[in-house]
């Protein structure tokens, strides 16, 4: 289903090889603005799919769906990661970034173990799949961190912020992921296998 939510999580999703693009063009302020505007999208999809409207003409436009909740962490993963290996690999050791890679792989890949073997209800899915607080700081630092790399480009006074950005990531990171760990063994010790 087509829903502004969705679009927007679409639109994230394309516009990263536009982003990359405009990087390997040396176009700075274009990757800069696009995108800044493309993590905008990450909090206007959420905002959007929480509306709640007593419209029937136009309450479809803002329904969350299932679909919106894989494509919207997916539509950011994909930004994300395809940014740091891109651009901040520049700015910091390669090893670094597989370290965020692979943490970011293994909370994907216990998300989707955890939610094959219990067998989550729908409403108890709905809930698993929400981000927490630290996953939406996360988010917002690395989406930081990476603004200040394109601009450090320009402004060198900058690069050292963009190390200290990266690892506050990885920090946000870890504490998503335990308080996720924990929430799955919450449900599964209320569920009856």
């Amino acid at each position: 289903m087509i829903t502004l939510p969705n679009l927007l999580s679409f639109l994230r999703l394309l516009s990263t090889p536009i982003i990359v693009w405009f990087w390997d063009q040396n176009n700075l302020s274009a990757t800069f603005f696009l995108f800044v505007a493309s993590a905008l999208t990450d909090l206007a999809d959420g905002a959007l799919a929480r509306v709640r409207t007593n419209s029937k003409e136009i309450s479809w436009l803002f329904k969350p769906t299932l679909t919106g909740q894989i494509l919207d962490p997916l539509a950011d993963r994909i930004l994300i990661v395809t940014l740091c290996l891109v651009i901040l690999s520049i700015f910091l050791p390669l090893w670094l970034i597989f370290i965020y890679v692979a943490m970011e792989a293994g909370l994907i890949g216990y998300s989707v173990w955890s939610q094959l073997k219990y067998q989550f209800k729908s409403t108890e899915l709905k809930v698993l799949l929400k981000s927490n607080i630290f996953g939406k700081i996360r988010m917002a630092v690395i989406s930081t961190t990476i603004a200040i790399s394109i601009v450090a480009m320009k402004y060198s006074f900058l690069r050292s912020f963009v190390f200290f950005g990266f690892i506050a990531t990885l920090v946000f990171l870890a504490l998503a992921t335990r308080l996720y760990v924990k929430q799955v063994k919450e449900f599964k010790g209320r569920a009856k296998f």
